[in-house]
């Protein structure tokens, strides 16, 4: 998962250094076509009805965490947007996640 810059300086103040971090109301996770970095970069899914989506996720368990209900999106349709499962697949999409806070 991608993160920022800004994450990675809020986590490091909060666990080294005593300054209260207060977690984002909501987290948005976005689709890319190719992977962005701390800095930013990367290529975001865009057209049609396609926007970023307020997920939520459980506790992390080794390091890692997954989302506790399902993250949708429109439809995008630019060229090279990842192609939708159907309704019925029981497949897990896979995304990189761009956290923002809010």
């Amino acid at each position: 998962m991608a993160k920022s810059y800004y994450l990675d300086n809020a986590v490091l103040q909060a666990v080294l250094a005593a300054v209260q971090y207060t977690s984002p109301s909501a987290v948005y996770v976005a689709l890319y076509t190719s992977a962005p970095g701390p800095t930013g970069g990367g290529t975001e899914v865009s057209g049609g009805s396609y926007q970023r989506t307020a997920c939520t996720f459980g506790a992390p368990t080794n390091g890692a965490l997954t989302n506790s209900g399902a993250c949708t999106f429109p439809q995008a349709s630019a060229v090279g947007a990842p192609s939708r499962p159907s309704a019925s697949s029981t497949r897990k999409p896979t995304a990189t996640c761009s956290t923002t806070a809010t």
